[in-house]
């Protein structure tokens, strides 16, 4: 258990680059949690179950239309080998492993917002540089200033497209068996947050700041309903709803110019802008030549629009790199070139799934119902950023979708008893 830990830990800090200790670590991951299943034979809910048969179907369909695309191996280590390791590690799953899974994620996140925000400081002149130079050289610090804004760079920073709102959902939800206290993750957030600002990056600075909304929405969702109660409203609790709701539009009123002039939610929403409409002829270079590869991309998918080109495909006469020319930045875009009107079918059917587990999970046991809406909130922004940056495409991201999913299977089999599986600390212990 402690070692799974420190994986988790490991691959959230440095999810990219140094592949052969990082692949290691997924070997050694995975091992543990095939020796977990090995001894204890856990029980799968069937949702889980079907998820592996659909994962495993779209990895053979396509593999099978394009084996013989160049880019065939790597794309199938994101597409099927990733999902295999962490669906693994989802059965393998314990409540207590996953009371340890937090901590980490704790650790990790304020060791990544304050390596940040201390390198930032120092190189900005605003404090002495207090990280070393093998530090830098190993996690891949560096950052540049220019227009009154700094750009920071490390290996780390991409995991905070998940675990930045994760924590910014979890101020609004109780604590219950499995979530840090309050205050740890209140800082977990602030940490997220300032990182992603001075680091300008725009995707995980509006997933951060959308969270606690869309949290809001996932555990309205997945809250069970109860059975056939009627509801009497007070003239107390009208009148302070009305004030509430009075208050809230005036907030709303007086923050949303500031919100929407806010420089990074600015360029988020223009990457979002150039994502959905294509070429616009102006932005930034980043914002252009997302804009390209999506015009390129949407036109090599017309070509085979049921089908698809499959897995490993290079889109005709365009590329981003020499050495890799099936790697691109719209992840979505490209997958819809790979695999189809077919493979979006397949997805369609794996989110069906992930929503009825998700759905009974709460039904079963209510009791961890503030943790899964986090975890829910957690998958959910690594999608909305993966749209325009491409964190889905290394495996050391795709943890954020399995987590979910793993403490959804873990409640549908615990049912109502939420304290009983492997000796869970109680609740105030941490």
């Amino acid at each position: 258990m402690g070692l799974s830990a420190v994986a988790i830990a490991y691959i959230m800090f440095r999810p990219v680059s140094h592949n052969a200790i990082l692949y290691s670590v997924f070997f050694g991951l995975g091992s543990l949690a095939l020796l977990a299943i090995w001894v204890r034979r856990p029980a799968v809910s069937r949702e889980l179950l079907a998820i592996a048969v659909v994962l495993g179907l779209l990895g053979v369909y396509g593999t099978l239309i394009g084996p013989g695309n160049p880019g065939l191996v790597f794309t199938v280590l994101v597409y099927f080998a990733a999902p295999v390791l962490y669906l693994l590690c989802a059965v393998a799953t314990t409540q207590r492993m996953l009371f340890w899974f937090f901590r980490a994620a704790s650790v990790s996140t304020i060791a990544i917002g304050v390596l940040i925000l201390l390198f930032v400081g120092g190189e900005a002149e605003r404090i002495p540089q207090l990280v070393p130079e093998w530090l830098e050289e190993a996690t891949g610090l560096g950052a540049t200033f220019g227009g009154g804004s700094s750009q920071a760079r490390f290996y780390g920073l991409s995991s905070l497209a998940a675990l930045g709102p994760m924590w910014a959902a979890s101020l609004l939800v109780r604590q219950d068996d499995l979530l840090p206290r309050w205050g740890v993750r209140a800082v977990c957030a602030l940490l997220a947050a300032g990182a992603a600002f001075v680091s300008s990056r725009e995707a995980i600075v509006l997933v951060i700041v959308a969270a606690p909304l869309l949290g809001l929405i996932v555990n309205a969702v997945l809250r069970p309903r109860p059975v056939s109660t009627p509801v009497r409203l007070s003239p107390k609790l009208i009148v302070a709803f009305l004030a509430t709701c009075s208050v809230a539009s005036v907030l709303a009123i007086t923050l949303a110019p500031r919100i929407a002039a806010f420089g990074p939610v600015v360029r988020a929403l223009d990457s979002v802008r150039a994502f959905l409409t294509g070429p616009t002829g102006s932005g930034s270079v980043d914002q252009s030549i997302r804009s390209e590869q999506a015009w390129k991309l949407i036109q090599a998918w017309q070509q085979n629009p049921v089908f698809g080109a499959g897995f490993g495909a290079r889109v005709p006469d365009y590329s981003r790199t020499s050495e890799r020319p099936w790697v691109l930045e719209l992840q979505y875009h490209l997958f819809l070139f790979n695999v189809g009107l077919v493979g979006v079918l397949f997805v369609g059917v794996l989110a069906c799934l992930a929503a009825i587990l998700l759905k009974r999970a709460a039904a079963s046991a209510p009791a961890l119902l503030p943790s899964l809406t986090v975890t829910s909130v957690a998958g959910l922004s690594m999608l909305i950023a993966n749209a325009t940056n491409p964190y889905l495409q290394a495996p050391g991201h795709v943890w954020a979708l399995f987590l979910p999913l793993a403490l959804a299977n873990l409640m549908t089999l615990t049912g109502r008893d939420t304290t009983a599986v492997a000796g869970l600390p109680p609740r105030n212990v941490e």
